[in-house]
């Protein structure tokens, strides 16, 4: 992961900008400004950019900043370059219009999808834990065993189910065969190319 120290004249603050680039990584392909080019897609990086060589060879302009970047594994900094503005992406379905942060950047890599376009591009990063494991291990005598006494909140059964729901599905579990919901709409018909079949 590297860092960008952004440098203004009220403050100075330091943003995740990428991490080092993977030709193994997620790829996407991208039209920016009519322009064909596969963007590696970086959960780590708070910021997305264009390499410098990218920029160069479709004659882009870019807004000088302040500033230095900084790599989360080394001790390695480099100035900031510029903010090519206003360019637009398409991906997938989507197309918006955006600011780009300019870099020299490795592995051969032209673009970088960053946290920043995330909510643009519909993108999403699903199943992270923001708790701590809810499960312990007990060593045994047999230490080629182990015991896991999975935590179990109060509110919920063994089975998984919320205590709470435990009546409504005994009840559900306990209706006729027969039995119709008599809300509307609540029906469900299949065509079984005859006589129609409720359920």
């Amino acid at each position: 992961m590297l860092y960008v120290k952004r440098i203004s004249s009220s403050q100075e603050d330091v943003i995740a900008i990428n991490r080092p680039t993977s030709t193994y990584g997620i790829h996407t392909p991208c039209i920016i400004d009519g322009h064909k080019v596969t963007a590696f897609v970086d959960g780590g990086a708070s910021t997305s950019f264009v390499s410098r060589k990218f920029a160069e060879q479709h004659h882009w302009e870019w807004t000088p900043v302040n500033g230095s970047i900084k790599s989360a594994l080394s001790d390695n900094v480099s100035q900031r370059i510029g903010i090519v503005r206003d360019k637009k992406l398409e991906n997938g379905k989507k197309i918006v219009v955006t600011d780009f942060e300019v870099a020299e950047l490795g592995d051969n890599e032209d673009f970088i999808i960053g946290l920043d376009l995330f909510p643009k591009l519909g993108y999403e990063i699903n199943n992270v834990p923001f708790t701590w494991p809810q499960f312990s291990v007990t060593e045994v005598k047999n230490k080629s065993e182990s015991i896991i006494n999975t935590f179990i909140h109060p509110d919920i059964g063994e089975n998984g189910v919320a205590i709470q729901w435990k009546q409504i599905i005994s009840d559900n579990q306990a209706l006729p065969t027969n039995s119709r919901c008599k809300l509307l709409g609540a029906e469900l018909e299949i065509n079984t190319n005859g006589p129609p079949v409720w359920i």
